[in-house]
């Protein structure tokens, strides 16, 4: 794949960074509704089937959360990489061919 704007790539891995962030917080809502449902349920001592689904429902909501959101780091983290190493490159590339374009150097 080719590289033609390292900054493009950086805002991608900025914006998963943000997407991340926002699932992280947003996400427990989710599970805590859940798991606060469970417990009003219990509080009314009607503990049965459904407050261990619940109970259920609101671990699998905040571990798919997190992971979804690790995903989304893992993104980040590839993206700024790749922009990172492309810049280095084309730094050395330059850094090079100036160095070459000073010397004399005769082709016969």
């Amino acid at each position: 794949m080719q590289i033609k704007d390292p900054g493009l790539l950086r805002t991608a891995g900025t914006g998963a960074l943000e997407t991340a962030r926002e699932l992280h917080a947003k996400g427990k809502h989710g599970s805590e509704a859940t798991a606060d449902g469970s417990t009003a349920f219990t509080a009314l001592l009607w503990s049965g089937e459904l407050c261990y689904a619940m109970v259920q429902v609101a671990e699998r909501w905040e571990e798919q959360t997190e992971a979804l959101a690790q995903v989304c780091r893992d993104i980040h983290s590839q993206c700024s990489e790749a922009a990172d190493g492309y810049s280095q490159s084309e730094s050395d590339h330059t850094g090079t061919m100036r160095s070459a374009a000073r010397q004399h150097i005769p082709f016969d």
